[in-house]
């Protein structure tokens, strides 16, 4: 986030949120004598964290960027601390998603800060793979030893499409681990690490049929609220979920099954989610790795809202058949009669929890009703508007 991460300044700032766990690489067996990470050190950390030899280790991570101008620089340094020997064969490719704010000159200079930034050609063979009609044919370049970090442009709005085109990247590559990170969050030095050794267990060793991971997320409040808000932020509409949610803000996917089962709609992470449990696919979340980012407040919870409902919307419209599952997933995609009928279960439950249930209700069916009509208005929208919560 914006002041979080300082490189030039050698540290993390104090803005550092209690509770995120400071670079690993700050312990004395991971320092050479410059003060910087020592590689041997690190390659020996990776494989005795990951079980996987640096030689055999590859990996694509993408982070969608769309209007991230104010903590793009700050989630490119989380990424920058995490680690990673250079002898990882990884890629780390920002996708500028339709953006009309000051992302690209953000991380442009940033990556100026790590080495020698190259413009290159995006080769005929690999446009025609991406299959993406608003993909720019060149992309920015930095290579340091194995690790290359690119950013592309596509005019193409919408997170989904980004990961799509990730999996493209990723499978051009021929990588089967695809991460993806929001721009508006950061990882802890070990997250990526972590986020790898899960995904290569279950992707490439063991090919028991998990296709989804989630990273940790932990959340803080930048901003003080209102006791008001506060309570009225706690809407409770989710919580009668009964299956294990997707974390959209850091995932590890199956590149091939993304690549093939990726629905471009506004919730890419629950649709994702609900597609592979009709698959009998499995999702787990990694507890040790953790990513960071803020807590929203009233107004953009419910804007979040809304996107889901119309994300919901866009996939039925896609996927009908999902609808068992994603009705029995929240009573707030169920009929109305339904809907009221597990309220008043659950004030029958709890009397004293009334008026939050009443809450509950209300929030649901105007978000509900608000959600329809963005779908109708725009049933092919994709994109997501910044958090105002986000500093």
């Amino acid at each position: 986030m914006e002041g979080i991460f300082n490189r030039k300044s050698g540290h993390s700032e104090t803005k550092t949120p209690s509770g995120y766990r400071h670079s690993i690489a700050q312990n004395a067996f991971l320092l050479s004598e410059s003060g910087d990470p020592s590689q041997d050190a690190l390659e020996k950390y990776w494989e005795r964290i990951t079980k996987v030899k640096v030689s055999n280790s590859k990996f694509t991570i993408i982070v969608p960027v769309h209007n991230e101008e104010k903590s793009l620089a700050s989630s490119a340094e989380s990424l920058f601390q995490s680690l990673i020997p250079k002898k990882v064969e990884m890629s780390i490719n920002f996708i500028l998603n339709s953006c009309v704010d000051r992302s690209e000159a953000v991380i442009a200079d940033f990556l100026s800060t790590m080495g020698e930034v190259t413009i290159q050609n995006v080769p005929k063979e690999e446009l025609v793979y991406y299959q993406d009609a608003g993909l720019h044919s060149t992309y920015l370049e930095v290579k340091r030893g194995n690790n290359f970090w690119r950013v592309y442009k596509t005019e193409t709005i919408g997170k989904a499409n980004a990961i799509k085109l990730g999996s493209s990247i990723a499978l051009f590559r021929d990588h089967q681990i695809l991460i993806s990170v929001d721009a508006n969050n950061y990882v802890e030095p070990d997250t990526l690490t972590l986020m790898f050794r899960s995904a290569y267990s279950h992707f490439i060793t063991q090919k028991d049929g998990v296709v989804i991971l989630s990273a940790t997320h932990r959340k803080e409040y930048r901003e003080k609220h209102g006791i008001i808000e506060r309570i009225l932020r706690e809407h409770g509409v989710f919580d009668d979920a009964n299956y294990t949610p997707v974390y959209g803000w850091c995932m590890a996917l199956d590149a091939m099954w993304v690549h093939e089962n990726i629905q471009l709609v506004a919730n890419e992470d629950y649709a994702m989610g609900v597609e592979a449990r009709s698959q009998k696919r499995g999702e787990v979340h990694v507890d040790d790795a953790r990513n960071w980012g803020y807590k929203t407040n009233l107004k953009d919870s419910f804007s979040q809202f809304r996107r889901y409902i119309r994300g919901i919307l866009q996939l039925l419209s896609l996927r009908p058949e999902l609808i068992t599952i994603i009705m029995s997933d929240h009573y707030i995609m169920r009929p109305l009669p339904k809907r009221i009928e597990a309220i008043v279960k659950e004030i029958k439950l709890n009397p004293r929890k009334i008026f939050r249930c009443l809450w509950k209700f209300v929030y649901g069916e105007v978000g509900l009703m608000l959600g329809k009509c963005d779908y109708k208005r725009e049933p092919n929208n994709q994109s997501w508007a910044g958090l105002s919560s986000t500093k």
